[in-house]
C-alpha cells in the first residue's frame, strides 16, 4: 500500500502516463502537511483557549480578591467619613438656627449688666449718704 502523499499526481486521472515530478510531490506534501497540521489546531483550538482563560483565571483572581477586599475596606472608611461629615453638616445647620437664641442671651446679659451698674450706682449712693451722716454725728454725740 502506498502514502497518499507519495502517489504520483497527474493531471487527468485516466492517463497511463504517469510521470513523476519530485518537486511537485514535495510541494504536494508540504501543502497537505500544513493542512493536517492546520486542521489538527483548529479541531483542539477551543481546549486550548480555555485552558489558557483558566491559566489567565488562576493567575489573576489572587490579586483581584485583594484588590475587592481593599476596595470593601475603603468603602467602609469612606462611609465612616461620610457618616462624620454628614453630623458635622447638621450640627452647623443647627447652630445657624440657634443664631435667635444667642441674640437673646446677649441683651439678656446686656440688661443683667446694666441692672447691676444701678444696684451699684445705688449702693454707692446709700455708701456715701451713710458716710456723711455718720461724720456728723460722732462729733453732736460727744
Amino acid at each position: 500500500m502506498m502514502d497518499s502523499f507519495q502517489m504520483p499526481l497527474s493531471h487527468s486521472a485516466g492517463t497511463a502516463n504517469l510521470s513523476t515530478d519530485p518537486e511537485m510531490e514535495n510541494k504536494v506534501k508540504k501543502a497537505s502537511e500544513k493542512i493536517s497540521e492546520n486542521l489538527h489546531i483548529f479541531a483542539n483550538e477551543p481546549s486550548l483557549a480555555c485552558y489558557r482563560l483558566q491559566e489567565h483565571i488562576h493567575k489573576s483572581l489572587p490579586q483581584l480578591v485583594l484588590k475587592r477586599i481593599e476596595v470593601n475596606q475603603m468603602h467602609r472608611e469612606l462611609q465612616g467619613k461620610c457618616y462624620d461629615l454628614e453630623y458635622a453638616i447638621n450640627a452647623i445647620k443647627s447652630m445657624q438656627k440657634s443664631h435667635d437664641h444667642f441674640r437673646n442671651i446677649h441683651q439678656l446679659i446686656l440688661q443683667a449688666i446694666t441692672a447691676k451698674q444701678r444696684l451699684n450706682n445705688e449702693e454707692s449712693k446709700k455708701s456715701d449718704k451713710k458716710k456723711t451722716t455718720p461724720a456728723a454725728s460722732p462729733t453732736t454725740s460727744k
